[in-house]
Parts: C-alpha cells; sequence; structure tokens
C-alpha cells in the first residue's frame, strides 16, 4: 500500500520520501469547451471552461448521479453551459443566478467563483445524493491555506474533478514583466520515491491536447503554460474540488461543502453522501 502522506500531512514541509505513485483520470472524459471572450470578461472566461468541462467528466464518471444535468449532452450545450456560469447567468426555481464575472466584473475574487459553483450544483439536478465542494486558498472558508501536492494527489486518487487556479509572471515576449492568471483542470499526477512529480493538465485555450509538466512539490510552481502561449513560471495558488465520493481522512483536518438541491451542509474532516 502506498502512504504519500508520511512526513507532510496538514501543510508541513513536502520533502519527505514516500513510495512512488501515478493517479490519472480518463482525459477523454473531460469536456472540450475552449476558452472564450464575452461581455462580462472580454479577456477570456478560462475559470466558466475549466469548471464545465470538469463537470463533463463528473457526468461522464458518475452517470447514475449526474445523469446530463451539470453541463448538458452536446458540446453546444456545454459551451453555452459555461457562456451561462460566467456571463449570462440562469434561472432556477422561478430565481436569477447571475454568472461569475456578472457578479463582480474583473476583479472577481475565489470566494464569488466558489458561491457560483455552490449556486450551479445545487440548481442543476444532481439526483440522488450529494456532491462535496472543497476549495483551498487563503481567505478559502473552508480550507485557509494553499493547496499542496498532498491535496492535488488525494483528489486525482479519488477519482474528483479538480480546477486549478495559477498565476504568474511573462517571463518573454510584449507582455515579459506583467502578470498573468489562468485556470485549468488536473487530470493526472505523479510522483516518483524522491518527490519528483509531474503534473498533467487540460487547458482550456486547447483542451484536446493535454499538457504533462514538472512541478515542484513545495512551491508548486512549473514552467510556462504553451496552450496559452505564455512563457514563465505558473503557481498554483487555488484548487477546487467537486466529488460525490466521501474520501477525505479523517484526520485530514480539511473541511468540504456536501451540495444538495436547495441546501448546503459544511462538514469538517469527513464527507458523507446523504441520499433521498
Amino acid at each position: 500500500m502506498f502512504v504519500l502522506f508520511l512526513g507532510f500531512l496538514g501543510g508541513a514541509s513536502s520533502d519527505a520520501r514516500a513510495d512512488a505513485f501515478s493517479y490519472s483520470e480518463l482525459s477523454v472524459s473531460f469536456g472540450q469547451v475552449k476558452n472564450f471572450s464575452c461581455g462580462a470578461s472580454p479577456g477570456g472566461v478560462c475559470g466558466a471552461a475549466a469548471v464545465v468541462n470538469s463537470f463533463v467528466y463528473l457526468q461522464n464518471i458518475y452517470p447514475t448521479i449526474y445523469g446530463t444535468g451539470l453541463a448538458g449532452e452536446t458540446l453546444a450545450d456545454q459551451t453555452d453551459a459555461a457562456t451561462q456560469f460566467a456571463d449570462t447567468g440562469w434561472t432556477a426555481n422561478g430565481q436569477f443566478y447571475q454568472g461569475y464575472y456578472t457578479r463582480c466584473g474583473a476583479a472577481c475574487s475565489l470566494d464569488v467563483y466558489t458561491t457560483t459553483e455552490q449556486d450551479w450544483i445545487t440548481t442543476h439536478g444532481i439526483g440522488v445524493g450529494s456532491t462535496v465542494l472543497s476549495t483551498y486558498y487563503s481567505g478559502s472558508p473552508l480550507n485557509n491555506r494553499a493547496p499542496t501536492i498532498n491535496d492535488l494527489a488525494q483528489e486525482i486518487k479519488d477519482q474528483e474533478d479538480v480546477e486549478l487556479f495559477v498565476k504568474g509572471t511573462y517571463a518573454t515576449g510584449p507582455k515579459m514583466g506583467q502578470s498573468f492568471a489562468h485556470a485549468i483542470t488536473l487530470t493526472a499526477i505523479s510522483c516518483d520515491a524522491s518527490m519528483n512529480c509531474n503534473i498533467t493538465y487540460q487547458d482550456p485555450n486547447n483542451p484536446a491536447s493535454p499538457q504533462t509538466v514538472a512541478i515542484d512539490v513545495n512551491t508548486l510552481q512549473f514552467s510556462n503554460l504553451p496552450a496559452s502561449g505564455i512563457t514563465g513560471t505558473a503557481q498554483i495558488y487555488a484548487e477546487f474540488a467537486e466529488s460525490p465520493v466521501p474520501e477525505l481522512n479523517p484526520s485530514s483536518g480539511t473541511s468540504g461543502l456536501v451540495l444538495v438541491a436547495g441546501a448546503v451542509l459544511m462538514i469538517r474532516g469527513r464527507r458523507k453522501i446523504p441520499t433521498s
């Protein structure tokens, strides 16, 4: 049995040694919505495209729970879902919900992204059972800390969908020295016994071509985002994960939101799936 958490649970030093491991999700199960511009976000809607592509994964892996209610059945449906999530909003049970970017414009916070996801999941017919939403970023009401390699590995091991927010500075080109931010979808992670690690991710600017990169286990930094034309060091600073699977270790100290239609329940240290 592989034990990943030896020596660096709970945000402790990540330079411990452990057995080699490799966890992955079927890349063909993710959606193929490409990043696009909209009125509320002319620079693109990478966060919306990434989350809808992740929702397609949940539909494909857990069809008895989600059906096609989270993202729709066709690419056109899924692109429309991303447009609603990002810009135009949606109506459910007689109530209108604003899209992510229309809630706050270009200065949207991670908390607003969290509440938009929460609203989307609880209004899109998840059927019997529940979904757990976990967030990791500074200021998160659930896990007020940056994500770790530990978190990424556990979520992929448990077959959750995982969106990552990255930031950095352009190292070359006309934007050299300027900052960038982007959203990607994690699909695989592996580390050798010396904790030399790689991740594979889907970039919404080219969702059909998964990217594999080496990642620093301590800083969660990696080089370049070629599908987005970015040369520079990117750092993962926020993680969002959704799953119907109760996978949290009771001693992990992490928290999640159990989302059921019309209700939200915050839990700590473990996850459960209420059924009706």
